[in-house]
């Protein structure tokens, strides 16, 4: 049988995709490697699956991981709302580098992670689940292939863990600023805002500075809009708080700390700067390629053209209907948490 497993195991396109508290078990997708190529997210939201799941416990995937050679793996990390899915699409060269958006095993082992946060509890086992699970994302799919994972924003909080391997590593990181960050959630509408409220709430189970800049969001004087507006104000700045533990004071030699003005101003150089970060070569022929392609069109809806005159508009009308709602969260902001790290 665990010959089975094993021949299994060594199946890239055979991905992690949920954790199975209750059997101890992680349940396995088999992939179409063109849907995950075309696919915003793997998720649960696309289907990208061609047979049916397959469950298998732990205790195997930890005992197959421990047989393998060590390996590097790649991440980028993001605040959401700042481009990452755009550069994500920039990366991707077929044969040389897979991109992985957002696979939901990390998602899952975010809440699993806050929820031992909130008990006060540690699980023994937890990074070395942790460790294998990546090992297994990072698998090459063909020869020469690197693989590059974009994690959810909601497993920021797996941040210590999964940039803290030393020289196993490499991370590129994606900031926007405050003002940006609010104004990018109110444009999204309810779902988006809806979404920062929970995040804000999940990701402030680690610190309790944290915990409680959401509960004086909630506090907030004002309308229900008045206290999502400073949700997502302390979304951001939870966030910016874990970032900066990780890499440090923003600056100019932090070349694996990337902006979202550079990737909408710039996006050749922060493509460029991302290789290097991530240590992936990607053809200059498919770089022009993916810019040409991913500048007409939504990074996370392929299929819709993209127009930044459009995109303007749209920011206005944000502004004009919300715009109120935002300096009040930005002026909070200013008095409660102090000047914005990500600002430009």
């Amino acid at each position: 049988m665990s010959r089975d497993v094993d021949a299994l195991l060594s199946d890239p396109p055979l991905l992690p995709h949920a954790l199975d508290m209750d059997r101890h078990a992680i349940l396995f997708l088999s992939s179409d490697p063109d849907r995950v190529a075309s696919a915003s997210f793997i998720d649960g939201r696309t289907d990208f699956s061609n047979a049916p799941p397959i469950l298998i416990p732990w205790t195997d995937i930890l005992r197959h991981v421990s047989q393998q050679p060590s390996s590097l793996c790649r991440f980028i990390f993001h605040v959401g709302f700042c481009g990452s899915t755009f550069l994500s699409r920039l990366l991707d060269a077929p044969g040389r580098v897979r991109v992985l958006r957002e696979p939901n095993i990390l998602a899952d082992l975010a809440r699993h992670q806050a929820s031992l946060d909130m008990k006060g509890q540690i699980d023994p086992n937890f990074a070395s689940l942790c460790h294998a699970i990546c090992t297994m994302l990072h698998r090459p799919w063909t020869s020469g292939e690197t693989v590059v994972v974009k994690p959810s924003n909601w497993a920021n909080n797996l941040l210590p863990g999964l940039a803290g391997e030393g020289g196993s590593t490499r991370a590129t990181y994606l900031t926007t600023s405050r003002a940006a960050f609010v104004r990018s959630i109110f444009r999204g509408g309810h779902d988006r805002l809806a979404f920062a409220a929970r995040a804000a709430v999940h990701l402030s189970s680690r610190h309790r500075s944290d915990a409680e800049l959401v509960a004086a969001a909630l506090a907030r004087n004002g309308d229900d809009l008045d206290r999502l507006a400073g949700l997502a104000v302390a979304l951001h700045a939870i966030q910016a708080g874990m970032f900066l533990r990780v890499n440090g004071n923003p600056g100019p030699e932090r070349a694996n700390l990337l902006h979202h003005d550079m990737i909408a101003a710039r996006p050749r150089v922060a493509a460029q700067s991302a290789q290097r970060a991530l240590v992936i070569d990607i053809p200059d022929d498919q770089l022009d390629a993916n810019l040409i392609r991913w500048s007409g069109h939504h990074a996370k809806a392929p299929d819709t053209p993209y127009s930044s005159a459009a995109e303007q508009h749209h920011i206005l009308e944000t502004e004009a209907a919300h715009g109120d709602y935002i300096a009040r969260a930005l002026d909070w902001a200013t008095e409660t948490i102090g000047e914005d790290p990500f600002a430009r």
